[in-house]
């Protein structure tokens, strides 16, 4: 799964998490993770968004369906091309 995808099951399992804690748990600083959380609201559109209220991110759903339907295509395993098996079948 990507960070993206990480940050957003982080969120959904917590009430919320801090910048800090989300950049220690990957191994980057809190731009990076800003700039994750900025493509996951634009990913998210209209469904819901992650918002930074009193030094922690906290996830908000407005539309249960439509969240499901965007968060189940961002949480999606992508087969890795780093895999022999997905490079012999490219070619």
């Amino acid at each position: 799964m990507s960070r993206v995808a990480h940050i957003l099951s982080t969120l959904e399992s917590s009430l919320s998490a801090t910048p800090e804690s989300l950049s220690q748990r990957f191994g980057v600083g809190t731009r990076a993770i800003a700039a994750d959380i900025a493509q996951l609201n634009q990913l998210l559109g209209q469904s819901g968004s992650v918002r930074l209220d009193e030094g922690r991110y906290r996830l908000l759903v407005v539309d249960q369906g439509a969240f499901a339907t965007i968060r189940d295509a961002i949480t999606v395993e992508r087969e890795s091309f780093s895999s022999p098996d997905a490079r012999a079948r490219f070619i």
